[in-house]
């Protein structure tokens, strides 16, 4: 199994390598847009919440080629999806294809950041993860969960330059305290007591983060709703159904920004917005051997599309005949109370049932909400607990899972510590470069903290309580372990979010 590609050389991330990053991923898109890449199985997944049914198809296993599986930027990926009339994941949507595999294998981690962006590394890990997945039995349906690759996500409207990677999810149960094999682990977006290695993050580089976890899974653009064609972009657009794909309701970033479009003409398009080249409009797939589901959520999925095979003929017929040129349904609209509703993330409860206070030995921080009902009623738990005390607090946002601020407070404020955080700041440091950048506000520019104040009933808090001299160590240590997005270490080129 040799991967006929140029190489990367290891080592650091050099313009000498950088070049050679940009080399091997054009050798990528041009293998796929010939058609010299290897086999892709779709696989059909449904989800489903009150009066609407998705079905959508995903690869059952990452690109290869040549045997291999390939690491890509979310540059590369994008232009392979643009070429395959598909479309990156969502998170949401790759829940719900952990949710209905036919193959489960746990995440082969083979972290080196001098190797993990060579092609012998791609030879390495591939060969690690077909060995488990023939310990699991051998491949059937989807093969979940692989790696950790590029996602769309709201966030990446003003993440310039950024990707967004999510993934590797573990068994049912496994990770619940917040720690895998020594490796940090997170609550899925959409299913309840599934954890991940990766959570929704976009600090990488759209163009040469391109290592081994970084594979490319996809879904392709055409799908049914309710029986009846359609198109992913149609579905992730509209309040009412966004929410069978997309944790975070109406999906506005349908396509990786800052990428231009790959048609099979060679190239880039052109200098418009392009979703979709008309010209690449196919037949649905022929329906692959159905995977057993595993335990559904509060929205269902399924692998297997049983009688709605003959729905989907008519509809791959109609879809030909009509020459549908899919365009782009940028729907603005915020989620209706209906939508809302239908989303129902286990994230949202389960987490609420644990300890107030955070685990010390594993720093798996305890979410809960810092208001309840109101955005002017604060948690009295969480008051009561950090109230005239020493210790550290995490805040993160509800919808993204992303860890935004990591504090402390030697003193004995640590609850008055928090709330600086929710006081809104000034105009003018609102206005600062960082502050535009990261979609956030600044506060008390003197020492670089940040407010949440315009979305305070959004906000999850973790506490852990210590004595005083305890506190700024272990802020150290949990600013490493949750890689917070607004503490003054994220103003540089970050690290890789997970080191795998």
């Amino acid at each position: 199994m040799t991967l006929n590609l140029p190489d990367v050389a290891p080592g650091v991330l050099t313009p000498a390598v950088k070049s050679q990053i940009i080399a091997r991923e054009d050798a990528i898109t041009a293998r796929v847009r010939a058609g010299t890449h290897d086999p892709i199985t779709w696989i059909p997944i449904t989800s489903t919440i009150p009066g609407y049914s998705l079905t959508f198809y995903v690869t059952a296993e990452p690109l290869s080629i040549d045997g291999v599986y390939v690491g890509t930027s979310a540059y590369c990926a994008q232009q392979c999806a643009d070429l395959l009339g598909a479309m990156l994941h969502t998170p949401r949507s790759h829940d719900l294809t952990y949710l209905g595999r036919g193959t489960t294998i746990t995440p082969q981690t083979m972290y080196d950041p001098s190797r993990m962006m060579t092609n012998a590394w791609f030879e390495k890990q591939t060969t690690a993860q077909r060995n488990a997945v023939q310990l699991a039995g051998g491949a059937r349906g989807a093969v979940q969960s692989i790696g950790k690759g590029w996602h769309l996500i709201n966030a990446l409207e003003k993440a310039t330059g950024k990707a967004c990677n999510y993934g590797w999810h573990l068994p049912p149960g496994v990770g619940r305290g917040g720690n895998w094999l020594g490796a940090p682990c997170w609550r899925s977006v959409s299913i309840p007591d599934v954890f991940v290695l990766q959570q929704p993050g976009t600090v990488h580089d759209l163009r040469f983060q391109a290592d081994y976890a970084s594979t490319l899974e996809m879904m392709l653009i055409a799908c049914m709703l309710n029986g009846q064609p359609s198109t992913m972009d149609a579905v992730l657009g509209n309040p009412a159904t966004a929410p069978l794909a997309s944790h975070e309701g109406v999906l506005r970033v349908l396509r990786q920004p800052g990428v231009p479009f790959a048609s099979k003409g060679g190239g880039g398009g052109g200098g418009g917005f392009h979703f979709h080249d008309p010209g690449l409009v196919h037949e649905l797939p022929t329906p692959s051997t159905p995977s057993t589901p595993s335990t559904p959520s509060s929205s269902s999925s399924t692998s297997g599309a049983g009688g709605l095979y003959g729905a989907l003929a008519i509809g791959a017929a109609a879809l030909a005949i009509g020459g549908l040129a899919w365009g782009v349904h940028r729907a603005r609209a915020e989620r209706s109370p209906r939508a809302r509703g239908n989303l129902a993330l286990a994230e949202d409860d389960a987490p609420y049932a644990q300890p107030i206070e955070s685990d010390h030995a594993t720093l798996a921080p305890s979410w809960h909400p810092l208001t309840l009902g109101s955005e002017k009623k604060y948690n009295g738990a969480i008051r009561a607990l950090a109230h005239g005390r020493s210790g550290c607090y995490a805040i993160r946002n509800r919808r993204t899972r992303r860890v935004l601020y990591v504090g402390e407070s030697h003193t004995g404020r640590l609850w008055k510590t928090l709330l600086r955080h929710m006081q809104p700041g000034s105009r003018s440091t609102c206005r600062k470069r960082n502050a535009a950048r990261r979609g956030g506000c600044m506060l008390f520019s003197d020492v670089r903290e940040w407010t949440y104040a315009g979305d305070v009933a959004n906000i999850d808090v973790a506490i852990w309580i210590t004595s005083a001299s305890e506190a700024r160590e272990l802020e150290g240590e949990l600013i490493e372990r949750l890689d917070p997005e607004h503490n003054e270490r994220g103003y540089e080129e970050p690290d890789d979010e997970t080191p795998f």
